[in-house]
């Protein structure tokens, strides 16, 4: 009965192995998929998958679904804003309170809709357009910001990092392979 159940813990821990530490973090802190579905809702378009490059690179490929928000100059200018915000480096920051936050969230609205109507005849926003523009992109900043309350984010990285080490210390009998039998 033990050695059924070491091999179904080495079966899970090979299956798994992507996702454990490293994986884990690389996949929580990946903001490309994030940045994708808001280029696509700017142009107008849906997100419907990922195509590998012959250079083993992934790169989005999109549905013409509605009219776009603005014209690819004003596309490519708002990504190149949004970029440093929703980044793996920024999200790793600590705000001590919601209320850090909230003031950061409140300069970050306030400067998006000001570079938009600064911009509207440049990047051929329609005035109707911005008030949704700017609920979009917080709507996307706002919850990927939220990670940075309280360094819970690092937090949570220890946690990933303690549970693969306890699976991968039970796969091989204990600490560095001591324990086995």
């Amino acid at each position: 009965m033990e050695a059924e159940q070491k091999q179904q813990v080495e079966a899970f821990n090979q299956s798994n192995d992507g996702y454990t530490t490293a994986g884990v973090i690389q996949i929580r802190l990946d903001t490309g998929p994030l940045l994708d579905q808001l280029e696509a809702y700017l142009r107008g378009t849906r997100l419907t998958g990922y195509k590998e490059t012959g250079d083993g690179a992934m790169i989005p490929i999109y549905q013409k679904i509605g009219k776009e928000k603005m014209n690819d100059n004003g596309v490519q200018s708002v990504m190149s804003w949004l970029t440093p915000i929703i980044s793996p480096h920024t999200v790793q920051g600590n705000y001590p309170t919601v209320d850090d936050l909230q003031e950061y969230l409140c300069r970050v609205e306030q400067d998006i809709y000001c570079y938009l109507m600064i911009n509207l005849e440049e990047f051929e926003i329609s005035l109707y357009e911005i008030d949704g523009v700017t609920d979009m992109i917080m709507n996307t900043v706002e919850p990927f910001l939220t990670r940075t309350i309280q360094n819970k984010e690092r937090e949570s990285y220890a946690a990933t990092a303690t549970h693969s080490e306890r699976i991968q210390q039970s796969s091989s009998g204990g600490l560095f392979g001591f324990g086995q039998r």
